[in-house]
């Protein structure tokens, strides 16, 4: 479980120690497109060597699965986000937390399962989601399955870096999301691409018709939510909001939906 460290942002700062290294947990807000204010926080991690040294967080996950201890550093890394997002009281906003596929059936086992996890952390399973990555395919038997569990036990399902490839369309319906992140790649072309902003318009409106909720990431200018808001996405999330922070107090953007209502009132009137 994770341990109280001295104080920094917070009065209290929540660490895990993995193989020297130890772990925080960081998060970065994700507003309502329409509204500006926060839904939700998706968790990330941070690590630090015995010297202070950075370590990326991939390095982390692809080193413990080297040595056959992925699923360790899941059962670590979990509870620290729970912990550390619910010892902060954000009300009612929901936790976005990313979980090694490859352990994902273990996680869901009867014993120990994430279930547990999140409630001996005090958080309910109803307000956190449990984000896939894109290149996991959902026609694996077993991973149906923990997909199934997972919403059984309460969990919400998202679905990341969607638009990457072909396969995305039928992996979303597979998998029935509650949630979509576009790609970020495909956010930044659409910036100088007319023919593709035309295309998240179609986009968004498919995902709505299956009942899923879009996001989208890598938000990085008053132009970029603009272009997304117009397209009819949900969610915004990206550095123009906030750069991921343990703090979430310190996470205000009023003055940036502000810049955006103001560019959304100098443009033409559509035809």
């Amino acid at each position: 479980m994770p341990k109280q460290s001295s104080p920094r942002t917070r009065d209290i700062e929540l660490t895990a120690d993995y193989r020297g290294l130890t772990l925080r947990s960081v998060f970065q807000p994700i507003a309502s497109a329409a509204h500006g204010t926060v839904v939700g926080y998706e968790a990330l991690l941070r690590a630090t060597s015995r010297g202070g040294r950075p370590i990326d967080p991939p390095v982390v996950f692809e080193e413990a699965s080297d040595v056959g201890e992925l699923e360790l550093v899941n059962r670590l890394v979990c509870p620290l986000h729970f912990s550390s997002f619910q010892s902060q009281d954000p009300g009612d906003c929901l936790l976005f937390a990313n979980i090694s596929t490859g352990v994902l059936r273990q996680l869901v086992e009867p014993d120990e399962n994430l279930h547990r996890l999140a409630a001996s952390c005090g958080l309910s399973p109803d307000r956190i989601v449990i984000e896939i990555p894109e290149d996991q395919p959902c026609d694996d038997e077993g991973f149906s399955e923990s997909l199934d569990q997972l919403k059984r036990d309460g969990f919400r399902v998202a679905i990341g870096d969607f638009g990457t490839g072909l396969s995305n369309v039928d992996r979303v319906f597979k998998c029935s999301p509650a949630i979509v992140k576009m790609d970020v790649g495909l956010i930044a072309r659409a910036r100088s691409d007319r023919r593709l902003r035309k295309v998240f318009c179609h986009l968004t409106e498919m995902l709505h018709d299956i009942d899923a909720a879009v996001l989208a990431e890598g938000i990085e200018s008053v132009d970029d939510a603009l272009l997304m808001t117009d397209a009819g996405v949900d969610f915004l999330q990206g550095f123009w909001l906030s750069r991921p922070a343990p703090d979430l107090d310190a996470m205000r953007f009023d003055d940036q939906f502000g810049e955006l209502r103001q560019a959304r009132a100098t443009l033409p009137p559509r035809q």
